[in-house]
């Protein structure tokens, strides 16, 4: 089931609140880029957990939308520039912790010996 996020910050903090009309207004076929946005980039690891970013074309901020292997997890949209730049310093963090713990994960098997 995937959710659906506004990005907002107070002070310095930003924060994910759900959307009023959920999923209403996404009825476009992620990955594919909404209409008026382009692609800014993918951070993570396809195999594990990815986010591609996505950069409005027409205006400030832009939309996030996270996946796994089962497919999408959720999208954030950031309704300015500062909140976008929030959301991909947030959005570069998830992705990189997530890689972090499976590396661990997976080492745990190994001997140190």
């Amino acid at each position: 089931m995937q959710e659906f996020y506004d990005l907002k910050i107070e002070g310095t903090k930003l924060h994910f609140i759900p959307r009023p009309g959920g999923a209403e207004g996404f009825e476009f076929a992620l990955p594919e880029p909404p209409e008026n946005h382009a692609a800014a980039g993918i951070l993570g690891d396809p195999e594990l957990m990815y986010c591609v970013a996505f950069r409005r074309e027409d205006g400030p901020g832009g939309i996030f939308a996270m996946y796994d292997e089962s497919g999408l997890l959720f999208v954030a949209v950031a309704g300015n520039n500062l909140a976008y730049s929030l959301g991909l310093a947030q959005m570069g963090r998830m992705v990189t912790y997530a890689r972090y713990g499976a590396d661990i994960f997976d080492a745990l098997d190994e001997n140190d010996d």
